[in-house]
């Protein structure tokens, strides 16, 4: 199991059952603080190709704009870049809006994403 962990907010990375974990508030300070997270994101894919990754944001409260921008930077990576054969998930909390927003916004880069609202 890998995880990143601070005060407010908590990412695990399960490569058994394929699975990112997100929970807490991520409010870093700017895209560059966000890069070990994104390289968990892009390792991640890359350790579970041809399989499936879910990334899970149920119990992450929020996410601010650089935060936005890193999930949109690792869809560019993953449909551009890396044209993975590999299913991509992400579970959701249907009550966070801006969760929804990212999901739609998401799936505009990458039709092919499953978004799961529970």
């Amino acid at each position: 199991m890998i995880k990143i962990s601070k005060n407010k907010y908590n990412i695990t990375y399960g490569p058994d059952n394929a699975i990112l974990v997100f929970s807490g508030s991520l409010l870093l300070n700017s895209v560059v603080e966000y890069e070990p997270i994104l390289q968990l994101l892009k390792d991640s894919a890359d350790s579970q190709e041809p399989n499936k990754l879910d990334i899970d944001l149920y119990n992450l409260s929020f996410m601010n704009s650089s935060g936005l921008n890193m999930m949109t930077k690792f869809i560019m990576y993953f449909n551009e870049v890396k044209h993975y054969k590999l299913q991509l998930s992400i579970i959701t909390n249907k009550n966070i809006l801006w969760q929804k927003k990212l999901c739609i916004n998401m799936k505009k880069l990458l039709s092919s994403l499953n978004v799961k609202y529970e």
